[in-house]
């Protein structure tokens, strides 16, 4: 748990920095690059917050689960297996965080003052793309246990 811990400090670090200078509030102090600011005052306060801490909260989120998979499976191989249902629950958990992610960043330009909430098709399409991807190694966990109780 200590590796896990490590790379959630470590993601959570990196995603508040991106979101300082994605909102602008460090480019001044740091002088990179002059881009307009978040805008916090107007209509839309609850869903600028909303936006930005689910944005924040979903990236982290999925690059711990992303962690999660590849430790689990890294794992998994050493002892001459490949699936495991706590695999299958973290797949299904990032598209969860995926979806979320990808529907914030298609939205992040209401802090820049843009009136509308959308939702893309690729979102929804890419979202279904791993939700499948999830279901076919859910399909491999119960072939391999299948097969490790006929034989």
């Amino acid at each position: 748990m200590g590796l896990i811990s490590a790379f959630v400090i470590f993601f959570g670090v990196l995603n508040m920095i991106a979101l300082l200078l994605r909102t602008e509030s460090a480019i001044g102090i740091w002088g990179i690059w002059e881009t307009a600011s978040a805008s916090w005052d107007g209509e839309h306060h609850a869903l600028k917050i909303f936006i930005l801490s689910a944005y924040a909260l979903a990236g982290l989120a999925l690059n711990v689960l992303a962690m999660m998979f590849m430790l689990r499976s890294v794992k998994l191989m050493k002892s001459g297996l490949f699936f495991s249902k706590a695999n299958v629950v973290v797949l299904r958990w990032s598209v969860f965080a995926y979806f979320v992610y990808d529907l914030c960043a298609d939205n992040y330009n209401i802090l820049y003052g843009m009136p509308k909430f959308v939702v893309q098709s690729d979102t929804i399409f890419l979202t279904c793309i791993l939700l499948g991807f999830a279901m076919i190694y859910n399909a491999g966990l119960r072939m391999s246990e299948e097969n490790s109780l006929t034989i």
